[in-house]
């Protein structure tokens, strides 16, 4: 890590930001949630720390006609995109897991 990214880090544990822990032993790397506030003596020598990745959401069309999808970045986007070619399910909403 960066002395920046340390900075950010600390700066978002200090704004009560959600982050997370990774000892950098760890192989394949598996993140954990810090509760804070905490009285944990932060370690960058040992471990990794970031601030907790939000979950990313996009909005797909069906269309039943081709066996497709498409995936856009907003509802509203997804509804424009239809125009002429009626999809079987308009605008699903989906959500990362971030585990």
């Amino acid at each position: 890590m960066s002395i920046d990214d340390m900075i950010a880090v600390l700066q978002a544990a200090k704004a009560g930001k959600k982050t997370q822990i990774s000892s950098r032993s760890d192989n394949p790397r598996k993140w954990f949630d810090m509760n804070l506030p905490c009285n944990h003596m932060f370690n960058f020598v040992t471990y990794d720390y970031r601030v907790r990745p939000e979950p990313r959401t996009i909005w797909v069309n069906e269309y039943s006609h081709a066996d497709t999808m498409t995936a856009h970045s907003s509802r509203d986007r997804a509804v424009s995109m239809t125009q002429g070619y009626p999809p079987n399910r308009l605008a699903v909403k989906f959500v990362e897991v971030i585990e």
